[in-house]
């Protein structure tokens, strides 16, 4: 599938995160573990229609 990263906003084929479900460029994509670079580096966010956690 081809459109924007949502990561770095860049038009590519795009790879969809494992964990969070972001929509990604091969670049912005760690394809060794099938997840974005956000949620590798820990810093998973919400899916774009997901409220934030309340957990604290």
């Amino acid at each position: 599938m081809k459109g924007l990263c949502q990561i770095c906003g860049k038009p590519a084929r795009l790879y969809t995160c494992m964990l969070c479900g972001r929509q990604v460029c091969g670049s912005c994509f760690d394809k060794a573990y099938g997840i974005c670079i956000q949620c590798k580096e820990g810093k998973r966010g919400n899916k774009p229609d997901e409220k934030p956690s309340t957990f604290h």
